[in-house]
């Protein structure tokens, strides 16, 4: 394709062949499927969607929309899906999910993305080879497909992480750092937030028994359905860890200030008579015992620190350390 089209892949499916911008934009019924996949961020893409593409407004609105949900809705014979895809681009955080909008109808399938998706260029590579999905339908399955199977991986990448994290947690030389677990926290958030919702259209997909999907692509379907039910699940389980995590850091730190606090009290309580003894020789009146001899400082130190010996007994035998 040229860089002045709108579009990133145009495919006849029946005949796995790709097709010029000019062949694809005029395509009808009787031509067989087509698979038009554009780029969101273009403007001849929005332009051609206004007024040449045939659809209507509302579709055309679900398109182009600048912050949308997974969601799926029948409109006029055909669907129109919002769906997000793990971000597996070069510095990338996966759970920055991508969103793809697809319209699929009798004889086209029309999908936007904004940024790259791999699942969408795997199966644009099959189709260029010849064993790609033949038809709509076979092709909004193989693509939501795709988007389930990528994560996978990185919702087991979380566990094992999150695994590793309970471990340093839980060991003794732990050193209370907690940005590891926020940063874990902050991505399981925001994959189960999409996640979440993108098992739900599959479910609401399912559901409808459209005939654009036929009952050999049901059961594909269904499995996509129950893998994504499976992150969901592995999700709020990871979710539910690392509030107990997060409990266990607070309980640690609050033993740590309870000890420290203890064991200055326990200072405070030995010093307390030493500090009663020197206020009262240190006060400004006459009579102060020893203030004339020259052994008196020395007696006083023997002094305190017998007291401060035996103040340390008294506590351990009151087992207070």
């Amino acid at each position: 394709m040229s860089e002045q089209l709108p579009c990133k892949h145009a495919f006849e499916l029946g005949g796995s062949r790709e097709v010029g911008w000019e062949e694809a934009k005029d395509w009808s019924l009787e031509r067989g499927d087509l698979w038009l996949h554009l780029d969101r961020t273009s403007e001849s893409s929005r332009a051609w969607l206004h007024t040449d593409s045939g659809l209507g407004a509302h579709v055309v609105d679900g398109l182009l929309a600048s912050n949308t949900r997974p969601r799926i809705e029948a409109v006029d014979g055909g669907l129109l899906l919002t769906l997000r895809g793990v971000n597996l681009n070069e510095n990338a955080e996966p759970s920055d999910m991508i969103s793809l909008r697809i319209w699929i109808d009798s004889h086209r399938l029309i999908s936007l993305e904004r940024e790259h998706l791999r699942s969408v260029a795997a199966i644009a590579d099959r189709i260029r080879s010849k064993e790609g999905p033949r038809s709509t339908g076979e092709l909004l399955v193989e693509l939501l497909g795709g988007l389930t199977s990528r994560v996978g991986p990185i919702v087991d990448r979380v566990n094992e992480q999150l695994d590793n994290l309970e471990d340093q947690i839980l060991s003794p030389d732990f050193y209370d750092d907690r940005n590891e677990l926020i940063l874990l926290r902050q991505q399981v958030i925001m994959l189960h937030r999409h996640i979440k919702p993108q098992a739900e259209v599959l479910v609401s997909l399912h559901q409808l028994n459209h005939e654009l999907i036929d009952d050999g692509r049901q059961r594909s379907l269904k499995d996509a359905i129950n893998r994504n039910r499976r992150y969901v699940e592995d999700l709020e389980a990871a979710k539910n860890r690392m509030q107990v995590l997060q409990d266990e850091l607070s309980n640690q730190l609050s033993e740590k200030i309870n000890h420290r606090m203890y064991a200055a009290t326990m200072i405070a309580a030995i010093l307390l008579p030493m500090t009663i003894l020197t206020g009262l020789l240190g006060i400004n009146v006459g009579g102060i015992p020893g203030a004339d001899s020259p052994a008196g400082f020395l007696v006083v130190c023997v002094i305190l620190a017998l007291m401060g010996v035996a103040g340390f007994w008294v506590i351990r035998w009151c087992k207070w350390l």
